[in-house]
């Protein structure tokens, strides 16, 4: 490309200190690292320099995966809900960022909460960790920096943050059980938070407790602990 500036210093005496800006269309070169020599000609003169442009690809389909951890490590819970939109207060919530075009120009992961930055990365590489403490909803943005671009968004999700069970129900589905014979119970609940310990007292004395072991058995050692049940699900 060829562009022509009026510097306005006709007829002066140098040295000058000039400062511009040029544009240059680079459609033609691909994504990489590429060495463009810059001319900069008067009538009496002609300077060169060796710049390098790096041309970095487009960010394109950003998009997550999200899910909740019950103790550090452990295997991730996916939010609840029909709308798969229900996650859990307190508790470290997990964002798997990720993008169909444009990856290597990622530089690092931002996590907004309206608009606002509430927890970020340092490397593409790493998954976004935030700790909701308060109940409501929340319109949930990720962000991709690239330096070419800046700051990169295409979705938003709003997520329903629930830290007490709600909409208890328990049926025994209206069967006469005989004496002796195991009868069956059913709880559920419109929601559910994972550190939710239920007690189930049969009037005898006996009081067996469902739930995340490290909370529930722990916290009430007198209850009867059922193995394998936790964390409790709908």
């Amino acid at each position: 490309d060829t562009d022509t500036y009026d510097l306005e210093t006709d007829g002066e005496t140098g040295p000058f200190n000039i400062d511009f800006q040029f544009k240059a269309d680079l459609t033609e070169l691909g994504v990489g690292t590429h060495q463009v020599l810059a001319n900069l000609s008067n009538e009496v003169s002609t300077a060169q320099w060796n710049v390098t442009v790096i041309m970095l690809e487009a960010i394109v389909g950003i998009d997550w995966d999200a899910g909740f951890e019950l103790v550090e490590d452990a295997p991730l819970i996916p939010p609840g809900g029909k709308d798969e939109n229900i996650l859990p207060a307190n508790l470290t919530v997990k964002f798997m960022p990720s993008v169909e075009k444009g990856a290597v120009s990622v530089s690092y992961w931002g996590l907004y909460s309206e608009d606002v930055l509430i927890a970020n990365t340092t490397t593409a590489d790493e998954d976004l960790k935030f700790t909701f403490t308060e109940e409501g909803l929340f319109n949930i943005t990720i962000k991709a920096y690239s330096e070419a671009e800046g700051w990169v968004e295409e979705k938003n999700f709003t997520y329903e943050v629930l830290n007490k069970v709600q909409g208890m129900e328990v049926t025994d589905f209206n069967i006469i059980t005989p004496t002796n014979k195991t009868k069956h119970f059913s709880a559920s609940f419109e929601t559910l938070h994972p550190l939710t310990c239920l007690f189930v007292n049969w009037n005898d004395d006996t009081l067996e407790c469902y739930g995340e072991e490290a909370l529930c058995e722990n916290k009430f050692p007198k209850a009867d602990y059922i193995e394998n049940s936790s964390p409790l699900t709908n």
